[in-house]
């Protein structure tokens, strides 16, 4: 009599488990089974241990093999197997005792080809299952599935490995099917062509399958390369649809399973591999079936550079982008009124490659001019170039890929920085996304980066978006001629992008050189307060999170504080008011507390300059300070007479009526709080002519 399951186990160097796994597999509620192991040229005790337990079981048949690799030892094991069912288990594996009979009751009364379950992941350091793979519910709504209505998600529904399905003899006799023998994971091909070729799929809730997946002895126990690894077992599955005339009616649903098979391997894989693997793509893939997932009729990527007296640096710079590897990129090329031969270079280049378009208009400012080259582009992804720096030749195809396959809305690269003269590079830690932890999630928003946003660099020419985002949440370069006026492009950018992720490679080259605007914050300090106040009064209108804003505020006015410290004495003088104005319009408007030596400047510099501003500057500080939360004294009432804030502060009334004061966390008699805010008060304002009576404090 014909067994009804054969269960075929590739064996090689498994000594050390395979005494637990024929045990559950001999001991299983359902008897009628063959199990044939294919010993795959084990070089330890494996093959003993084999004709032990077939001495001991006649259910058990032995196959010696030279080592060949588990897609020919399974293949070995599907010529002898006799039953009406075959699953493939691994040696190192163990089974619920039920696992065959629930699986095969499951296949008959719904006259399924194939059975899938679950399966938990065993660590054998801690002797503890420490993961649950289950079927998604989606999947489990009806009790068995034709491919048809499984669509685009039928090579995505369950994991794609052998060790957990029962699949009916006849599919696999009928349909020639056999593992591949020269692929390393082979795993994911015949399970793929079984679903194909079944008519009826069940998948069950049922985790029946203990997996080790770290013990390193099966048939390749070294890491294997990208292409090996991933690519090549996609290119096989290809090909066997095609000879199986099922690549039509499985099309959707292939190359669904390529870009999750690609995604996973990339967001596992080490951020110093994922560049190589992105260009491997491309190289290794039939041009059939890259252009299916990659390719498109409109241009993939739309170069921005806008220029302005740019003429010496532009030849490297239009070179960077006319060689890069992805040849199916527009170039936008906007010459801002230069006074140079800037647009007679754009003009020649022009003529010489037909993906370069180029605008002149009057001197406007770079933002204008991006915001002229973003209405007119077409690509699907836009990047600014900035028209003194340059590409790696590879960086619109990685960034490409990579994007496509995540679905993301804008990618952030890191910049290496070298100098004009000597070409010497070196690193400027705020250009890397150094911020970006090394097992961090490949796709993720700004929530994920509250702890670290103000270390995310706020420069639009690092990032790369995609336009119909851009489109969408109406994200436009400020309209006004500034400097730093990727400041609040960027920030509005990342606020509003639900999937954003990063690479960490050096893509993008940043010249420094002495007329760079960055090196000219001396004479551009104007602007750069003016994009804060900008970027802080828009912020709100973008996320009212307050621990965004504060976090932006912090950054961006400490940033400033940073570059007015480093200018020389002389134009420290000359730019002190703006930056006096910056954080005083900050306390004002936003009742933000400096931090303390910003503070300490501002009324050094506004007792220098103004007494009345100081005073001024004094009762914002005071006010904010009131503000504050935990706070334990209520300052009823600070001023009995309004005419005095007028005539001492300069200022209209301002109501401070039950306004918070900070005093020490102890709990002090009365008398003690009101000599406390007294003290306080006095010490902020410094205002010893007005006097605070008893009365009025304590609420």
């Amino acid at each position: 009599m014909a067994p009804k399951v054969s269960v075929v186990i590739p064996v090689y160097n498994a000594a050390e488990y395979l005494g637990q796994c024929l045990d559950t597999v001999l001991l299983q509620t359902l008897q009628e089974i063959e199990v044939i192991c294919v010993d795959d040229g084990s070089t330890d005790d494996s093959l003993s241990c084999l004709q032990g337990y077939a001495f001991l079981d006649n259910r058990l048949k032995v196959i010696h093999q030279e080592n060949a690799g588990v897609g020919t030892a399974r293949n070995r094991g599907l010529k002898e197997a006799t039953g009406e069912y075959v699953i493939f288990l691994n040696a190192e594996d163990f089974f619920e005792t039920e696992m065959l009979e629930k699986m095969l009751t499951r296949a008959e009364e719904n006259g399924a080809d194939m059975v899938v379950c679950g399966h938990s992941v065993f660590d054998q350091h801690s002797k503890k299952v420490t993961a649950k793979n289950t079927i998604e519910k989606q999947f489990l709504m009806h009790p068995v599935w034709t491919p048809d209505e499984l669509a685009e998600k039928l090579f995505i529904c369950c994991n794609p490995e052998p060790w957990n399905r029962l699949i009916r003899s006849e599919v696999i006799k009928k349909n020639a099917l056999q593992f591949v023998e020269q692929a390393h994971t082979d795993d994911i091909i015949f399970p793929c062509l079984v679903m194909a070729c079944a008519k009826k799929i069940a998948l069950m809730e049922d985790l029946l399958v203990y997996r080790r997946p770290d013990t390193r002895v099966q048939q390749t126990n070294t890491q294997q390369k990208f292409v090996t690894d991933t690519l090549t077992p996609l290119i096989h599955l290809f090909d066997r649809l095609k000879k199986l005339d099922l690549m039509d009616a499985c099309r959707v649903a292939y190359l669904v399973r390529v870009r999750y098979s690609l995604q996973l391997a990339i967001m596992d894989m080490p951020a110093s591999q994922k560049r190589e693997a992105l260009r491997s793509i491309r190289s290794t893939f039939p041009a059939e079936i890259y252009d299916q997932i990659f390719s498109c009729s409109a241009p993939a990527i739309s170069l921005i550079i806008p220029a302005y007296n740019m003429a010496r640096y532009l030849p490297e710079c239009l070179d960077s982008a006319l060689h890069q590897t992805l040849e199916n990129i527009e170039i936008i090329c906007v010459d801002d009124g230069s006074t140079d031969d800037t647009l007679d270079v754009f003009n020649q280049y022009a003529g010489q490659d037909k993906r370069i378009k180029v605008i002149h208009q009057e001197n406007s400012g770079q933002a204008v001019a991006r915001n002229t080259a973003t209405e007119q582009a077409t690509g699907q992804f836009i990047q600014f170039l900035d028209a003194d720096d340059y590409l790696e030749p590879d960086t619109c195809e990685c960034v490409y890929t990579y994007m496509l396959l995540f679905g993301l809305e804008m990618c952030q690269v890191a910049a290496i920085e070298f100098d004009d003269q000597t070409r010497k590079e070196f690193e400027n830690g705020y250009h890397t996304v150094s911020w970006l932890p090394q097992n961090f999630m490949p796709v993720f928003n700004y929530h994920n980066l509250l702890s670290c946003l103000g270390q995310v660099a706020v420069t639009a020419w690092m990032t790369i978006y995609r336009r119909n985002f851009l489109i969408r949440k109406e994200i436009n370069w400020i309209h006004k001629k500034l400097f730093y006026e990727d400041t609040p492009f960027f920030i509005e950018a990342l606020l509003k992008a639900e999937r954003m992720g990063a690479l960490s490679d050096k893509f993008y080259h940043r010249r420094v050189h002495a007329s760079a605007i960055t090196q000219n914050i001396k004479t551009n300090f104007k602007d750069y307060t003016e994009i804060i106040k900008y970027t802080l009064a828009h912020i709100k209108k973008w996320n009212n999170e307050e621990k965004v804003f504060l976090t932006y505020t912090y950054t961006l006015l400490t940033k400033a504080w940073l570059n007015f410290g480093a200018l020389s004495p002389e134009y420290q003088e000359i730019q002190a008011p703006k930056m006096y104005d910056l954080a005083l319009h900050i306390v004002k408007k936003y009742h933000y507390l400096l931090p303390a030596d910003i503070t300490a400047w501002c009324l050094k510099y506004a007792k220098s300059k103004n007494k009345k501003k100081w005073l001024k500057l004094k009762f914002y500080l005071f006010l904010a300070k009131m503000n504050r939360p935990n706070y334990t004294i209520n300052l009823i009432q600070v001023i009995r007479k309004p005419e005095w804030c007028i005539k001492i502060f300069g200022l209209p009334f301002f109501q401070v009526i039950r306004s918070p004061m900070q005093i020490d966390p102890e709990d002090l008699p009365l008398q003690k709080k009101v000599k406390k805010c007294e003290e306080i008060f006095y010490k902020i304002c410094g205002l010893t002519f007005l006097k605070v009576e008893k009365k009025d404090l304590y609420g």
